[in-house]
């Protein structure tokens, strides 16, 4: 393509993605929003973390650094000997005030720390930051927000990884795919640890679990009442959208239902899906004061069904939702008691004929 207006500009550089996305192009806006992703990729500048505007109380204090003393802190971090030294690669502890984020690749947000991270603050658990040492600087390609975090409790030093040969491309491509070589924890891997560990909510989780028959569990096979869907328990236990609403009653709510209806005698009665429409139910209940009523109209239908039956009943109901929405909508709907057994029983059966 030719770039002889800044028209022609637009539509050139959006042509090259469409044809790499293979997609369609939609507006104006599209087109303008990815060239000014574009500019400012080309106009990016190096952003100094521990700078006196993020952190003006460090210094008041006189506790950051001007370029001189960057400069100087930067060549002793590379050559204040490593722990460990592999090719181009070292292991080592690092001052942190002198350290950048290259914003052709990183947006400004990596240099704000969590407010979760700050406020749960423990040096053991933030492991190693990785860094590049390229133009005469230390670039930032993991860790930022853990830096800034340190900053915020005026630790200045932290154990990383520093990679001395790589290009700027090279460190884009490793931020963006830092993960692809990290096997993702499993749920049931995520319950086990956090029990060990004495993680309160994981300890309820197991309590009121185990006190109504069922276990957590990701070997459901000959397993009765198994539940693996580990993420959905843990998050009826933190859900906190709802006033009046308490994690370990809602569990204990949705453990007596599938009791009651023996909708837990079936295969996969305790998916994530179901268990978050369980949810959904339970916050309604609660909030319009209707948790007895939806309890026996569920404990009516669902005593009659089985989980393959209530997902067919909640796809042809709701074909329009994603699988999740039509889940919660369907058990809604009988919590309420706008469905009867018949015509859940009619709609499916339509369904299947059609």
């Amino acid at each position: 393509c030719s770039v002889n207006s800044r028209l022609k500009s637009r539509v050139c550089t959006y042509a090259t993605i469409k044809h790499m996305k293979n997609s369609k192009i939609k507006t104006t806006k599209d087109t303008e929003n990815i060239t000014n992703i574009s500019t400012a990729i080309r106009n990016a500048v190096d952003y100094l973390i521990a700078n006196p505007k993020d952190f003006p109380g460090l210094a008041a204090s006189g506790k950051l650094y001007d370029d001189a003393i960057i400069a100087n802190t930067t060549l002793q971090n590379l050559n204040g000997g490593a722990n460990v030294s592999i090719g181009n690669l070292s292991i080592t502890k690092v001052d942190i005030r002198c350290l950048y984020l290259d914003t052709a690749y990183q947006t400004h947000s990596r240099r704000h720390a969590d407010a979760k991270l700050v406020n749960d603050w423990d040096l053991r658990k933030v492991g190693t930051i990785t860094l590049s040492y390229r133009n005469n600087k230390l670039y930032v390609i993991d860790g930022g927000h853990r830096i800034s975090a340190a900053l915020k409790h005026e630790l200045f030093w932290l154990p990383a990884v520093i990679y001395t040969d790589l290009t700027q491309a090279e460190e884009a491509e490793i931020f963006a795919y830092q993960n692809r070589n990290v096997a993702s924890l499993k749920p049931i891997d995520k319950y086990t640890s956090l029990l060990v560990a004495g993680d309160t909510i994981t300890t309820n989780i197991e309590r009121i679990t185990e006190q109504y028959g069922f276990v957590v569990t990701n070997k459901k096979k000959n397993v009765p009442r198994a539940i693996s869907s580990f993420g959905a328990l843990y998050t009826i236990m933190t859900d906190n959208t709802t006033i009046g609403y308490d994690g370990c009653a809602c569990l204990e709510w949705i453990l007596q239902t599938m009791l009651d209806s023996l909708w837990c005698e079936h295969p996969d009665f305790a998916c994530d899906t179901w268990m978050k429409g369980f949810m959904q139910v339970y916050k309604e209940g609660l909030t319009n004061h209707q948790l007895a009523n939806y309890k026996d109209n569920l404990v009516a239908i669902l005593s009659h069904i089985t989980p393959s039956y209530l997902s067919s009943f909640a796809s042809t109901d709701n074909p329009s939702a994603e699988k999740r929405g039509k889940a919660s909508a369907a058990i809604l709907k009988i919590a309420r008691g706008l469905v009867t057994l018949k015509e859940i029983f009619d709609i499916v059966e339509k369904n299947n004929i059609n």
